[in-house]
């Protein structure tokens, strides 16, 4: 996990999430690496969205879509985000909702 994240409720610490306005680690509100819209376009490692890990791809170009996530690789990314904090010992405040 970095603190450069590929959509919201992903940010580790408070005030790292997109706007800095955050209360704690896991309320940011949106990504806070470049959005891009199709597969092979993330500029870095752990940038890409969707196929098998989103957000963990090994490196630039290896992303298998879009950035913000779409709601289908969203809830599988929160669930290894949590997983991974839970294993660091940190604690994660409540996903924020979905941008409307």
């Amino acid at each position: 996990m970095g603190e450069k994240h590929v959509c919201r409720g992903l940010n580790q610490c408070k005030g790292a999430g997109s706007g800095s306005e955050n209360a704690c680690a896991g309320t940011g509100a949106c990504a806070t690496i470049a959005a891009h819209k199709c597969a092979g376009n993330n500029e870095c490692k752990g940038q890409g969205g969707c196929g098998a890990k989103p957000g963990e791809n090994a490196c630039k170009g290896m992303g298998s879509c879009a950035v913000p996530l779409k709601e289908h690789a969203w809830g599988k990314t929160r669930a290894n985000f949590e997983a991974a904090m839970k294993a660091a010992g940190k604690e994660a405040g409540p996903a924020p909702a979905t941008a409307t």
